[in-house]
């Protein structure tokens, strides 16, 4: 799963204290993109989102590089998609989607009826995020480590920090 451009600048925004530590971010070379557009679903997306990973790379170092990428056929308009990030100011931050206070009845409600429906996901009412069901993630099979709302495995590839 990805999220949006938008909740990813907030969330790089809302880890400025780490992030700003990196070399990346000293040099103003830290950017967000939207990765559930361009990089977390199959198809032809993912072209546009190669060419997002290139002109992030490039952005700066090398214009003849730069051009070349943004001539391409599959390039997305006017920097749309992606982002720079400056984590080195100050930030309010943003609280962890978890710790927002959302209803969880109204989730263990809408996640039961797409089971029953054998849906792969619902849409949370109060974030408007597309959520995996359990019946998505018994069709990956095991737990991808990420923490997911709904993991049938009972999280066993989370860090144990992170549980």
């Amino acid at each position: 799963c990805g999220f949006d451009l938008k909740r990813n600048v907030k969330d790089a925004l809302g880890a400025s204290d780490k992030l700003a530590k990196l070399r990346a971010a000293k040099k103003g070379r830290l950017f967000a993109c939207d990765g559930d557009m361009y990089f977390a679903r199959p198809g032809p997306m993912l072209l546009h989102g190669a060419n997002i990973s290139a002109q992030c790379a490039f952005d700066g170092l090398d214009r003849n590089v730069t051009a070349a990428v943004q001539s391409l056929d599959f390039a997305p308009e006017d920097d749309d998609g992606w982002s720079k990030v400056d984590v080195i100011r100050p930030s309010a931050g943003i609280a962890d989607i978890e710790d927002q206070g959302f209803n969880e009845v109204c989730w263990a409600k809408l996640h039961q009826e797409a089971c029953s429906a054998g849906q792969m996901h619902y849409v949370d009412p109060s974030t408007s995020y597309h959520v995996f069901t359990e019946v998505a993630h018994k069709k990956r099979g095991t737990c991808c480590g990420s923490g997911c709302r709904h993991c049938p495995y009972n999280h066993e590839k989370v860090r144990a920090d992170l549980k």
